[in-house]
């Protein structure tokens, strides 16, 4: 309703005497409104009925404070203060329930795509159907936070000035001797390695629950198969954030030859370990389920 009011106050274009009443008018029903939901909160708080969390008594005492100047600044005259701080919060909380209803159409598509032919034959989404819905809602409630702040920005006039100091920020150089890169360019580095991760974790995933559960290959060769599947994925990966990162991929394979030579004095035992399991994994003379005995003790192996 307030968000209506300011909307008419816009676009009928009132003088200013009547317009400050109005942008007044706004800020004591929104502080009114703020306030009695707070204490409402904290009733059915102390009833047992609920709780309310502390990010919204943050966010809730944060918009009080800028209606409360936006109030002052009305009073006082000082129009252009009040219309960027009244308004501003009216139509933020407009965007917010609008991205919000978007968030809750979308994933309510999701759930629904999941329960249909052929999405709902998968085993990951019939084992673990409420697992992907929750990771897709929080990759959605993220999408639309960023989708609000750019639209908020934009409306208060702020959108171009906040590229531009996000730009400078990323374009910053660090130079010593001959390396020099920027903010931007590590940012991209460490984004690449988990986008490598991720991919990794999602296609060890489905392969456990889609494609392993459908053919006849054994749990031995399919945890090879998996283990060094991530371990190239890994591997691009990093490579790939090298190169983001703006390294010589030259150097870096001479910086690496030394540091395999350092590593084979210094952790021989462990390089040995991982070389051994490799060699385990290609020959495949024990497999992940095997009954192993040695001496008086027995296992099952569990992991390579």
């Amino acid at each position: 309703i307030l968000f209506a009011i300011d909307t008419v106050r816009w676009a009928v274009a009132v003088d200013p005497p009547t317009g400050q009443a109005m942008l007044v008018l706004e800020a004591v029903s929104g502080i009114v409104v703020l306030v009695w939901l707070w204490l409402y909160g904290a009733h059915r708080a102390a009833r047992g009925l609920g709780q309310t969390s502390n990010l919204r008594r943050l966010l809730a005492a944060i918009i009080l404070c800028v209606l409360a100047v936006g109030l002052v600044a009305a009073v006082f005259g000082y129009l252009r203060l009040a219309r960027l701080a009244i308004p501003g919060v009216l139509v933020g909380g407009a965007l917010a329930m609008e991205v919000y209803a978007w968030v809750q159409v979308t994933i309510g598509v999701v759930a629904g795509a999941f329960r249909v032919w052929p999405l709902r034959l998968l085993h990951m989404v019939q084992s673990h159907r409420d697992l992907l819905e929750r990771r897709i809602y929080r990759l959605f409630l993220w999408l639309a936070v960023v989708a609000w702040l750019a639209r908020y920005l934009d409306y208060v006039g702020l959108f171009d000035p906040a590229s531009s100091m996000a730009q400078a920020f990323f374009n910053t150089r660090f130079e010593r001797g001959s390396i020099s890169t920027s903010v931007g360019d590590i940012v991209a580095f460490f984004l690449t390695v988990l986008a490598a991760y991720l991919l990794s974790a999602f296609i060890r995933f489905v392969r456990e629950e889609d494609v392993y559960s459908r053919t006849r290959i054994a749990t031995g060769q399919s945890y090879a198969v998996s283990s060094l599947l991530n371990y190239s994925i890994l591997a691009i990966g990093v490579v790939v954030a090298l190169g983001v990162l703006g390294l010589d991929l030259n150097k870096v394979t001479v910086l690496l030859g030394a540091f395999g030579v350092g590593i084979g004095f210094g952790l021989q035992s462990v390089v040995n370990n991982f070389v051994s399991g490799l060699i385990l994994l290609f020959e495949r003379p024990i497999h992940v389920g095997d009954t192993v005995q040695v001496g008086n003790f027995q296992g099952r192996v569990r992991r390579i």
